[in-house]
């Protein structure tokens, strides 16, 4: 008695899967375009506002931490979180599209006095900061643990230096920070009449422009 191989069980097995995908009917993809390269990275988000779903990031769901160290010697630890924000905008032309943000909880003095980004998303997601950097971030953390708000976020594309080119800039230049190279879209290079993103600067530093959020406003 003849048995058929592994690789004849395979071929008969793809041979009806075809069969059946043949008889389907076959819709061209919505947006397809076949000029289109899958492996080219795309712009960022484009400057504006966009309707986001915001969640914590699948990939680094707890909260990471970074020291800051003040004139006087003093070291400060300061507490951030991943968000990951889904465009979801029904007629925004970035739907599905997604922007990362870090908030953190380093202080900013404002015209009413001194918060975090932190305690402010706390405040608009309907909770209430303590001003103590682990407990707020424990907060956000918590509030985007059960529920997933929706906001309007205002974006800009920034493009900065990486860690190591800032370091070594601080440390030759007297402590001065590295400002990002370039900011807002519409001060970058076109191609084709349409903005690109940089990758390097003009004396061949390594460059990185992505979609900054600008702010957290309510939806209307």
């Amino acid at each position: 008695m003849a048995f058929g191989t592994k690789k004849d069980a395979r071929s008969k097995t793809g041979a009806a899967t075809a069969s059946r995908m043949s008889q389907a009917d076959d819709e061209v993809i919505e947006g397809f375009d076949p000029e289109a390269d899958a492996y080219e990275v795309p712009p960022p988000v484009s400057d504006g506002e966009h309707i986001v779903e915001i969640k914590i990031s699948e990939s680094k769901q707890d909260p990471g931490d970074f020291e800051t160290t003040d004139e006087d010697g003093t070291k400060r630890k300061h507490f951030y979180l991943n968000l990951a924000l889904t465009v979801v905008g029904k007629s925004d032309p970035e739907k599905g599209r997604v922007v990362f943000d870090t908030p953190n909880t380093m202080p900013r003095r404002t015209a009413k006095g001194t918060t975090t980004p932190v305690a402010t998303l706390i405040r608009r997601f309907g909770g209430k900061a303590t001003g103590k950097p682990f407990a707020d971030i424990m907060t956000l953390k918590n509030i985007l643990s059960k529920s997933t708000p929706k906001k309007k976020i205002v974006t800009r594309w920034e493009a900065q230096y990486d860690k190591e080119t800032k370091a070594a800039f601080k440390e030759a230049n007297d402590g001065k920070a590295l400002k990002p190279y370039k900011i807002g879209q519409a001060n970058f290079p076109e191609q084709d009449g349409v903005h690109v993103p940089l990758s390097v600067d003009n004396e061949g530093r390594a460059l990185r422009t992505s979609a900054v959020v600008r702010d957290y406003i309510d939806i209307d």
